[in-house]
């Protein structure tokens, strides 16, 4: 079924500016009040209905929706009302311009911005190109790669090479050491992220070596060895090795013994996982091949990442916020960052704007399905514009009156828990004694364990509220 969407492939898209940000008009009052914005985001094979807006005052008047493929505008033929709708759109119209001219009478017209279509490329998953089979040795293919939500990439080319070397024949030796190389392309409209995990089939034979060489070509490459009878076996789904660090330089050379003056056995591309059996100074000794190499340890990152490290002069490791903080900080997306480059502010009463920010962040960034702003206080250049328009519309909280949100007001604790229960219990009210009960249980009616009344009267400091934001995110 389609589904009518907006940015990120939400339920609407129906864009428009606060009210006032701009007006064009005649002496009689036709004018233009609201639009979509004039940069629109759209994806492809999202099997959705984009919806372009205008709102227009001083009746009677008429609409026509007009589109510029590169070689000027050009009236769409019954695209004659306030939306325009685009049924799901491929890459081609990236780029696309429209605008809409709205008239009274003959001779009174008006037009809105323009507005632009930009493509923003998907991203395509982990997968595994278990449906393509390996070529047989000494020859190349190209086949259609299906992941798990259609086909969004091509395997451009894949071939065996031996000891860095094309393969010429079908035979290979047991001192041979055959690569299986594959080279992807993205299909228009996706990209390849970085970090991105390949495997052959199901939980075997991992990528052993991956270089990102664009947005829109991967290329993976699988280390084999070859038995007493000719036969390969992938050396991934035959150990089964658990990495325990990343490679974190270019390519890092692997030697056979931990210093520099010991040979060159190989080498392992960044981003590849290894799993290190033991450490000699500044050197690591990582499962390669078959066998084992050493590598120096500087290059190599845990996995997990890195040890954070606490930015802010005014949060300490014995306070009890400071695992929030960082997990607020390092978050992704991130859920905020200090009041200035250094500090937090962990004792700063938390704004509304604030808290509906934190919120949304902490849920993922969803896009609100309609953009139309009641608020004259709420910009669409605010940086919580679209998280007052998804939290509004999810009942999280609602505007101090029909026309203003109060963006710089502050929160209590009964605020803060009761838009927390609101957002992890859709459609129920629980203002604030329910929420209160819902974030104490299994805490001694503490919220999230936290030592805070939860009342109108107390107010809620960012630094309790990113203890209730981690808390609560694992609800």
């Amino acid at each position: 079924m389609k589904r009518i969407t907006g940015i990120a492939g939400m339920l609407l898209f129906s864009i428009v500016l606060s009210l006032g940000m701009f007006s064009v008009s005649f002496a009689d009052g036709l004018k233009i009040t609201d639009q979509s914005p004039e940069k629109y985001s759209f994806q492809v094979d999202t099997n959705s209905t984009y919806v372009l807006f205008v709102k227009a005052e001083g009746d009677p008047y008429n609409y026509q929706w007009y589109r510029d493929k590169g070689s000027g505008f050009l009236p769409i033929l019954g695209a004659n009302s306030s939306l325009y709708e685009i049924d799901d759109p491929d890459a081609s119209y990236n780029g696309f311009r429209y605008k809409c001219v709205v008239s009274k009478g003959a001779s009174e017209t008006v037009e809105s911005k323009v507005i632009t279509l930009v493509l923003q490329k998907r991203i395509i998953p982990d997968f595994s190109v278990m449906n393509n089979g390996f070529p047989s040795v000494g020859e190349k293919y190209e086949s259609d790669l299906v992941v798990e939500s259609g086909i969004q990439a091509t395997i451009k080319e894949a071939y065996f090479r031996i000891d860095g070397k094309d393969v010429t024949g079908n035979v290979m030796q047991k001192t041979d050491h055959p690569q299986y190389y594959v080279r992807l392309k993205a299909k228009e409209g996706y990209a390849f992220k970085d970090g991105l995990v390949v495997t052959h089939w199901p939980g075997r034979a991992n990528c052993n070596h991956a270089k990102r060489i664009s947005e829109d070509e991967y290329e993976c490459v699988w280390d084999f060895m070859v038995d007493d009878e000719g036969q390969l076996t992938a050396i991934d789904a035959m150990y089964e090795n658990a990495p325990t660090h990343l490679v974190a330089s270019g390519t890092l050379n692997v030697r056979s013994g931990p210093g520099t003056e010991n040979s060159r056995i190989g080498g392992v591309l960044g981003g590849t996982g290894v799993e290190v059996v033991e450490t000699q100074g500044e050197w690591s000794k990582i499962v390669y091949g078959t066998g084992y190499g050493w590598v120096q340890s500087k290059y190599l990152e845990p996995l997990g990442g890195k040890e954070l490290v606490n930015p802010f002069v005014d949060v300490y490791e014995t306070d009890e916020y400071y695992d929030a903080v960082l997990w607020a900080y390092y978050h992704d997306p991130f859920i905020t960052n200090g009041i200035d480059a250094t500090h937090f502010g962990p004792k700063n009463i938390v704004k509304r704007c604030e808290s509906v920010t934190f919120l949304w962040r902490t849920m993922g960034c969803p896009k609100p399905s309609s953009y139309y702003n009641p608020f004259n206080d709420v910009k669409s250049s605010d940086y919580f514009y679209e998280p007052v328009l998804w939290a509004v519309e999810k009942g999280i909280t609602n505007g101090t009156t029909a026309t203003t949100f109060a963006p710089n007001d502050t929160l209590t604790t009964a605020h803060m828990i009761t838009f927390l229960y609101r957002t992890k219990n859709p459609g129920k009210d629980g203002w604030y004694q329910e929420a209160a009960n819902w974030a104490g249980n299994g805490y001694g009616g503490k919220p999230f364990g936290v030592n805070t009344a939860v009342n109108n009267t107390t107010n809620c400091p960012r630094g309790y509220v990113v203890m209730f934001l981690q808390k609560a995110d694992s609800i």
